[in-house]
Protein backbone atom coordinates (compact mmCIF):
# COMPACT_ATOMS: atom_id res chain seq x y z
CA UNK A 1 0.00 0.00 0.00
CA UNK A 2 1.07 3.57 -0.85
CA UNK A 3 1.93 6.07 1.74
CA UNK A 4 -0.89 7.72 3.92
CA UNK A 5 -1.77 10.47 1.74
CA UNK A 6 -0.38 10.00 -1.34
CA UNK A 7 -2.73 9.02 -4.46
CA UNK A 8 -3.64 5.40 -4.67
CA UNK A 9 -3.56 4.65 -0.76
CA UNK A 10 -7.01 3.83 -0.79
CA UNK A 11 -8.66 3.10 2.25
CA UNK A 12 -12.10 1.78 0.92
CA UNK A 13 -13.18 -1.66 2.21
CA UNK A 14 -11.07 -1.51 5.25
CA UNK A 15 -12.16 -0.73 8.76
CA UNK A 16 -11.24 1.22 12.16
CA UNK A 17 -12.30 0.04 15.68
CA UNK A 18 -13.04 3.02 18.30
CA UNK A 19 -11.74 3.25 21.48
CA UNK A 20 -15.51 1.72 22.71
CA UNK A 21 -15.22 -1.17 20.20
CA UNK A 22 -17.33 0.25 17.77
CA UNK A 23 -16.35 -1.29 14.06
CA UNK A 24 -16.57 1.33 11.24
CA UNK A 25 -16.32 0.69 7.91
CA UNK A 26 -14.31 2.90 5.15
CA UNK A 27 -16.24 3.14 2.21
CA UNK A 28 -15.28 4.25 -1.25
CA UNK A 29 -14.01 8.65 -1.75
CA UNK A 30 -16.52 10.47 -0.82
CA UNK A 31 -18.30 8.48 1.03
CA UNK A 32 -20.22 9.54 4.46
CA UNK A 33 -21.27 6.80 6.99
CA UNK A 34 -22.88 7.58 9.84
CA UNK A 35 -23.53 4.90 13.29
CA UNK A 36 -25.28 5.23 16.45
CA UNK A 37 -25.68 3.09 19.62
CA UNK A 38 -27.13 3.49 22.97
CA UNK A 39 -25.54 3.44 26.26
CA UNK A 40 -27.38 2.05 28.32
CA UNK A 41 -25.10 2.62 31.12
CA UNK A 42 -25.13 6.38 30.71
CA UNK A 43 -28.56 6.54 28.79
CA UNK A 44 -26.94 8.36 26.60
CA UNK A 45 -26.62 7.75 22.23
CA UNK A 46 -23.36 8.11 20.61
CA UNK A 47 -23.11 8.38 16.75
CA UNK A 48 -20.67 8.34 14.60
CA UNK A 49 -19.66 10.16 11.41
CA UNK A 50 -16.60 8.43 9.09
CA UNK A 51 -15.91 10.09 5.94
CA UNK A 52 -13.12 8.89 3.42
CA UNK A 53 -12.17 12.02 1.73
CA UNK A 54 -9.80 10.39 -0.50
CA UNK A 55 -5.74 11.58 -0.51
CA UNK A 56 -6.68 13.17 2.71
CA UNK A 57 -7.15 10.06 4.22
CA UNK A 58 -10.27 9.90 6.97
CA UNK A 59 -12.11 11.61 9.75
CA UNK A 60 -14.49 10.44 12.52
CA UNK A 61 -16.59 12.71 14.64
CA UNK A 62 -17.68 10.92 17.54
CA UNK A 63 -21.00 12.52 19.16
CA UNK A 64 -22.29 12.02 22.89
CA UNK A 65 -24.91 14.42 24.69
CA UNK A 66 -23.97 17.22 21.97
CA UNK A 67 -20.58 16.88 22.56
CA UNK A 68 -18.40 16.32 19.71
CA UNK A 69 -14.94 14.93 19.24
CA UNK A 70 -12.92 13.99 15.96
CA UNK A 71 -9.81 12.74 15.04
CA UNK A 72 -8.45 11.86 11.53
CA UNK A 73 -5.41 10.37 9.56
CA UNK A 74 -4.57 14.16 8.71
CA UNK A 75 -4.55 17.55 9.75
CA UNK A 76 -6.41 17.89 6.34
CA UNK A 77 -8.74 14.99 7.05
CA UNK A 78 -9.63 16.62 10.27
CA UNK A 79 -10.19 20.11 8.64
CA UNK A 80 -12.72 18.56 5.90
CA UNK A 81 -15.03 16.88 8.39
CA UNK A 82 -15.12 20.39 10.18
CA UNK A 83 -16.53 22.19 7.26
CA UNK A 84 -18.94 19.84 6.93
CA UNK A 85 -19.77 19.23 10.13
CA UNK A 86 -20.83 23.24 10.05
CA UNK A 87 -23.12 22.37 6.98
CA UNK A 88 -25.11 20.49 8.79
Amino acid sequence: MAQLGEPGCDLENSSIITKDGMKLDIGPVASVGVSSACCSAQNSEVSYLLVNWGVPGIAVTRTENRKAETWGSSRQAIELQAQQRALR
